[in-house]
């Protein structure tokens, strides 16, 4: 005759056969014919009141990154890149915070001139935005552009120009100043998803 303990502490109360113990359903243990099932009280030190998966929930959610910030966003570099429409450029945000973090969306882009003159939002252009994940140190592209004034696309008259773009990351309201390596005539300024690719390249 096999005895089989189920818990640990005290023997509750023992039976025999291929039956679970009356009571004990969360701690019994089914076997075959010619067994006897001693159930053990676990006691009250391993009960809960939590929902089954509380604590996978937490572990989940507290490696869950979190919003990039303007704040642990800075421009490490400003490069020009292929584009259809006219000059793009591409802005190099680095991760300076100590976390990981996730970023998503169209970013504001204004250009301001020499006075300090907003001369307008930047449409959006591209597909749905992805989710880029910035680890500390990590880059991610934001491209903008403006179109040829010379090229037909209805920019008329005189055309401002700017050298700094003042750049919201997505979801965040404050901003950023990036100095423009050489001047651009606004016409018609764009700016596609973070992390996405100009036209043309």
């Amino acid at each position: 005759m096999r005895v089989v303990r189920v818990g640990t502490g005290r023997p509750h109360e023992c039976v025999a056969g291929n039956i679970d113990a009356p009571g004990k359903q969360s701690n019994a243990l089914t076997v075959g014919l010619g067994a006897i099932v001693c159930c053990f009280d676990f006691g009250a030190s391993a009960k809960s009141d939590r929902p089954i998966g509380y604590a996978q929930h937490r572990s989940v959610a507290a490696i869950t990154p979190q919003r990039c910030h303007t704040a642990s966003l800075q421009p490490s570099s400003v490069t020009d890149v292929p584009g259809e429409l006219g000059k793009e450029f591409a802005v190099v945000l680095r991760n300076n915070g100590g976390v990981t973090c996730q970023a998503q969306g169209w970013p504001g882009v204004s250009f301001v001139d020499a006075a300090g003159k907003d001369l307008g939002d930047a449409e959006r252009r591209g597909s749905a935005p992805q989710v880029r994940t910035l680890p500390p140190g990590s880059t991610v592209l934001v491209t903008v552009g403006v179109s040829n004034p010379a090229g037909g696309n209805g920019c008329v008259g005189d055309v401002p120009d700017s050298r700094t773009v003042l750049l919201t990351p997505p979801n965040e309201t404050a901003q950023l100043t990036v100095a423009l390596p050489h001047v651009f005539l606004v016409c018609h300024p764009i700016v596609y998803p973070i992390g996405s690719a100009a036209q043309g390249s």
